[in-house]
């Protein structure tokens, strides 16, 4: 079962979160944040597909106001990406966890991090300007 992904929908704030889970359900779990101006496909449905595929249940999703979400891309900042992936993480509940984040997402990793001691592992990557 590590190739299928399911689609949700997750209540976040005011609005919506498209996401995207690709493996069995079980944990542990890997919730993917992606950068500013980007969105949950492209190297993020490939990333989760090879997590699923070493055994674990990786979560991509886009932050409000970014792909299949809701809300404006002017009304995300900061704070409601910080919402966004408390929701998404509170929605599958699971007994452990990590975060990849990716450029913006990293920081946002981080900052979830800094936030939420049931974490179990952060991973930020960036590129150099």
């Amino acid at each position: 079962m590590t190739g299928s992904e399911k689609h949700f929908d997750v209540s976040a704030g005011n609005g919506r979160v498209s996401a995207v889970r690709h493996g069995s359900g079980e944990s542990p779990y890997v919730f993917t944040c992606h950068g500013f101006g980007s969105d949950k496909s492209g190297s993020y449905k490939k990333l989760c597909s090879a997590l699923a595929a070493a055994g674990f249940t990786a979560v991509r999703f886009d932050f409000r106001g970014n792909g299949n979400s809701s809300m404006s891309f002017g009304g995300s900042t900061v704070s409601t990406r910080l919402e966004d992936l408390k929701s998404v993480v509170e929605y599958f509940n699971p007994d452990r966890y990590g975060v990849y984040g990716s450029s913006f997402g990293g920081r946002i990793a981080a900052l979830h991090q800094a936030r939420d001691f049931e974490l179990n592992s952060c991973l930020e990557s960036a590129r150099r300007a």
